[in-house]
């Protein structure tokens, strides 16, 4: 299902050289914007401490569930993460397993594959819903890029990324698997894994 919308509501006057320069332009400063939005968010990440970055509490909490699932399963909805009365696992016995995998990294390596993971996932997303617009590649290239360098530093992303959370990667599991055509035999089965991973 592809909408039929080109970049400025018709074909411009100028013709497919216009177009290809409009897609050109967009394409410099969505990189430039994209390229500012990472290079601020790194020069963040080096000069403060990780904690007050990359707390990762969130993805403490899953590790700490899925080693219940492991050793203790009969505690898994009545453990509490360190103590903290009200802080508990919630998800689902299929999400504590696959938790479990994480636990052959050390934490600050795990914090970084999921941060990395979650970045990336941001940009699928904005890339596959721009793919269902009628815009030529390179268009598409920068419009992605402008969204995601902008959408680094919105709260519900740095909240993500600082908690250490799975939302991004459900996403973009969720926003491909229904942009993929009807007649794919698989289709929702991405939506299906999302929601035995996160049922809220």
């Amino acid at each position: 299902m592809r909408a039929d919308v080109s970049l400025v509501g018709g074909r411009p006057a100028g013709g497919q050289d216009t177009v290809q320069a409009g897609g050109r332009t967009l394409l410099i400063i969505g990189a430039v914007v994209a390229a500012v939005a990472a290079i601020v968010y790194l020069v963040a990440l080096a000069t403060h401490p990780m904690n007050a970055m990359l707390k990762g509490f969130d993805l403490q909490v899953y590790l700490g569930g899925a080693h219940e699932a492991l050793h203790h399963s009969h505690d898994l909805y009545t453990w509490y993460y360190d103590g903290h009365r009200g802080i508990q696992f919630t998800y689902t016995p299929f999400a504590a397993m696959s938790f479990a995998a994480g636990r052959v990294l050390p934490f600050k390596a795990l914090m970084a594959v999921v941060t990395v993971v979650s970045l990336f996932s941001l940009v699928a997303t904005i890339w596959i819903a721009f793919r269902q617009l009628s815009w030529e590649k390179t268009s598409r290239l920068g419009a992605t890029l402008l969204l995601s360098g902008l959408l680094l530093w919105t709260e519900p992303v740095q909240r993500a990324l600082y908690l250490g959370q799975v939302e991004l990667a459900l996403m973009a599991l969720i926003v491909w698997d229904l942009c993929q055509p009807d007649r794919r035999r698989w289709k929702r089965a991405a939506t299906g894994i999302a929601a035995g991973i996160k049922l809220v």
